[in-house]
């Protein structure tokens, strides 16, 4: 019963990850696809043309891309290594001895 219920966890868990991964991603894109040059005005002429807070500005938005990425990435090689290993779905190759 409770490795069905830490199975069933596991999967959840990995689903709402995937869930709230894709939601950050999503937002960032429409933040910068559609929103990018009204924000761009209202944030130049809110800061008194002061291109120093714009620099840092551009600073958080490519630390908070580089984080969703790795964020990304480590969530990939702990599926991968992880998860499938323990679920008995990833299995290591064995050296085939062929005869010739």
């Amino acid at each position: 019963m409770m490795a069905k219920l830490k199975k069933i966890f596991e999967f959840l868990y990995y689903i709402i990850g995937n869930i709230i991964q894709i939601f950050i991603v999503v937002v960032f894109v429409d933040f910068l696809c559609h929103r990018f040059k009204e924000w761009m005005i209202d944030f130049y002429v809110a800061t008194n043309c002061n291109y120093r807070t714009i620099d840092s500005m551009f600073v958080i938005l490519l630390v908070s891309a580089i984080l969703i990425i790795a964020f990304g990435i480590a969530r990939y090689i702990w599926f991968k290594f992880r998860y499938l290993k323990r679920s008995k779905q990833l299995k290591r190759k064995s050296k085939v001895n062929e005869k010739n």
